[in-house]
């Protein structure tokens, strides 16, 4: 059933909520949470909701000590409201004007539209107890309105309305300008730019007549203007909030992403996703140009991105880790690596001037790059960790020195963050907000109506006897696989002879595979495994972070060699049970030893969401690019 939330900002309506709450709770609407947003009223009306909120637990206080604000008000019950999973938000104000019984009318609206108002000029609605020059005034700031920015309602500034969770979550609350009453005109405008449709259901609107009204001439001239503010701010192209970068004002801008990773990359694509989202008309247009040069491998995650891909896109035989398996060094000199590499630089020095943001996403090839090219830059640390004990793996004094001259450092985990900012070279522009690997997965097709959570906040501990067992092969997505693979059939025959109950997933692109394993996609062998054996490098910590034990052992390819292996040992923690030997019926019997034992699975478990974190990374990412 739909989850409804009604916000309620206050500022002195001692007198108006007591009664206002009641006649809401009286229409007993299944699902339904009343919030009262206070701003720390001196009648003590955030008192009297908090008496109110005690009686009944419909209803919840949110109490404002620091800030004022008719505007910031509603967008902090906005975020309330979406953080505690609401479908459908309505406002409405406390002074008796919005009558309760009109609530009923709006959610079933809502059923048609994205947005509804409260409407006082439409066939059936009425504006009662005013005087005429408040009347003349309103109609008058109406047809301003709309005519300004375009709204085609009969009633733009009705604060009365009931938005649709979607398009809550669309508009960047985080960027509004609006303090005051013009909080209703700014969001009016983004509903329409975002093209989301709005319906109108007549109300009869009273004025207050318990209380002192907040409006007067100079709120009315400062909204109106920033009515006007509205219009300069978010004109078009661009269909939401991003006025506010330099990007939306330059005729034609370039990005350039450097990554050097299979990782990398799919934290790159996910980025320029999310940078396209608020603004795709800019990218379609021309006016943003994203230019991505992937420095290892083909760049096969940004095909289908309407993105220029640099460089002459070849695979290495190492994968790009030639320098931790040096046989596979001369492998890569004869692929044509030198010349590569000259290729690459040439083309970095030949962007000087042409690009106005890089973004450097790995570690320390990225930098240079993005340094070759002289415009600023941001550095998006995907596999750089404090967590690593093995010099090169963690942060080298010579990286810290040149991340100072980046305009941001998001790193992966908080202890990186800690740790670069101390120290003899600090790096003060550091943050940690979410791990971007995380938000690179998606939780897989589903027969149900309800979507499964989200992979990293499932939690994998618990006995698993009597259960038929699920275990997720990931043999990487390198030219190793092939090797990786051939060790995993001779595992998984030493485990079926000791018992039948197990099923093998295996995520692979390899087409050929022995009957043994059912290929399935990287997001389902996650959400359908209890344990993993894997010899992949993102594909190992993606695993971890959601919560699956995971086992690994030296691989034979260039990749997952015994330095790599015990790198990862050293970031995931006891998350990562590795074995120094490859000899299958020794990993079949540790395999088989984890699963008989629910409390180390618990241990694993935890550790690998502690040492991966959260997700969210990219979504910060792209608001500071756009800011």
């Amino acid at each position: 059933m739909n989850k409804s939330f009604i916000i309620i900002p206050t500022y002195n309506e001692a007198e108006n909520i007591p009664p206002l709450i009641k006649d809401i709770l009286a229409l007993n609407i299944a699902n339904l949470t009343v919030l009262v947003v206070d701003d720390n009223s001196p009648d003590g009306t955030g008192k009297i909701a908090d008496q109110l909120a005690a009686k009944d637990p419909r209803v919840k206080v949110l109490n404002r000590y620091t800030e004022r604000g008719r505007g910031s008000a509603g967008i902090a019950g906005f975020k309330y409201a979406l953080e505690h999973g609401a479908d459908y938000v309505i406002e409405m104000d406390a002074d008796g004007s919005h009558q309760p019984k009109y609530i009923p009318d709006l959610l079933a609206k809502i059923h048609d539209y994205d947005v509804v108002l409260g409407s006082r000029f439409v066939p059936g609605g009425q504006d009662i107890n005013r005087g005429f020059a408040r009347q003349i005034t309103t109609k008058l700031a109406q047809n301003y309105i709309r005519l300004l920015l375009g709204v085609k309602v009969k009633d733009p500034t009705s604060g009365f309305r009931c938005f649709r969770r979607q398009v809550l979550e669309k508009i960047d609350l985080d960027h509004l300008i609006s303090t005051g009453p013009s909080i209703v005109s700014e969001i009016l405008y983004l509903v329409k730019l975002n093209n989301f449709s709005i319906g109108e259901v007549p109300i009869v609107f009273i004025d207050r007549t318990k209380g002192e009204t907040k409006l007067n001439l100079k709120i009315l001239f400062k909204t109106l203007f920033m009515v006007y503010r509205f219009r300069q701010r978010y004109s078009s192209p661009s269909p939401a909030n991003v006025k506010a970068s330099p990007f939306s004002q330059r005729e034609r801008v370039k990005i350039l992403l450097i990554t050097n990773g299979h990782g990398e990359d799919l934290v790159g694509a996910e980025l320029i996703k999310e940078l396209m989202e608020p603004a795709p008309m800019l990218y379609r247009s021309g006016s943003i140009n994203i230019l991505v040069l992937p420095l290892v491998g083909a760049g096969t995650a940004f095909e289908g991105l309407n993105v220029s891909i640099l460089g002459e896109r070849k695979r290495l035989a190492s994968g790009g880790f030639s320098l931790r398996n040096f046989s596979y060094l001369f492998k890569d000199l004869a692929n044509g690596l030198a010349g590569q590499t000259l290729a690459h630089l040439k083309l970095l020095r030949g962007l000087r001037g042409q690009v106005d943001l890089t973004i450097a996403i790995g570690d320390l090839v990225p930098m240079i790059g993005a340094l070759l090219v002289k415009s600023p830059w941001i550095f998006v640390g995907v596999n750089k960790s404090t967590y690593y004990k093995s010099f090169g793996s963690n942060y080298t004094p010579w990286e810290r020195f040149l991340l100072q001259r980046a305009k941001k450092v998001f790193v992966r985990d908080k202890i990186t963050e800690t740790a670069l900012r101390q120290g003899m070279i600090k790096v003060s522009r550091a943050e940690y907000v979410g791990n971007p690997l995380m938000d690179c997965l998606s939780s897989p097709p589903t027969d149900d109506k309800a979507c499964p959570p989200p992979l990293h906040r499932r939690w994998r501990g618990g006995s698993l006897e009597g259960k038929r067992v699920r275990i997720g092969f990931l043999p990487g997505t390198r030219d190793d696989a092939r090797l990786n693979i051939e060790d995993f059939e001779k595992i998984a025959v030493e485990i079926t002879k000791k018992s039948s109950k197990f099923k093998f997933l295996i995520a692979t692109k390899i087409e050929s595979v022995t009957p043994l394993f059912e290929k399935v996609s990287f997001e389902q062998l996650l959400a359908e495994s209890q344990i993993v054996i894997g010899l992949s490098g993102t594909g190992n910590e993606q695993a971890a972070g959601c919560g699956l034990p995971v086992v690994s052992f030296y691989g034979r390819g260039s990749q997952y060699n015994k330095k790599f292996a015990q790198a990862q040992k050293e970031l995931l923690g006891d998350a990562l049970l590795l074995l120094p030997e490859a000899q299958p019926i020794k990993v079949a019997q540790a395999v088989i030893s984890l699963l008989a034992n629910p409390e180390q699975i618990e241990k694993m478990a935890a550790a690998g969401k502690k040492r991966m974190g959260d997700p969210g990374a990219i979504k910060q990412i792209a608001k500071f690019i756009w800011r």
